[in-house]
Parts: C-alpha cells; structure tokens; sequence
C-alpha cells in the first residue's frame, strides 16, 4: 500500500495528542506528508433554507 499522505484530524486535547507517536510512526514507515486538522468542536446547524431532513 503506498500512503503519500496522513490526515490527522485533532482537537489538540491531552488525549487526542497522545496519538501524536503514532503519526509520526506511521509518516516516517511510509515517508508521508502529515496534514493535521484541527477541529475545534462539533459544528451544529441552527438554521437551513431548505430544511435539512431528519436522521
């Protein structure tokens, strides 16, 4: 499998940083570009035009 590049999504909390050994591993094993997305919090939809269906 080639793996060109890592899409790290994390909240930089303590738990989530703990995987930070883990990307570096895995970007190292297979020389890939690491690309961290820092997500921020649930994003939450008040209002639609049209209204969004149901789940």
């Amino acid at each position: 499998m080639e793996v060109q590049t890592i899409l790290w999504p994390t909240d930089l909390s303590m738990n989530s940083l703990k995987a930070t050994k883990h990307v570096i591993s895995l970007a190292e094993k297979y020389q890939a570009e690491v690309i961290m997305l820092y997500i921020d919090g649930p994003i939450r939809i008040c209002h639609s035009n049209p209204p969004l269906p149901s789940i």
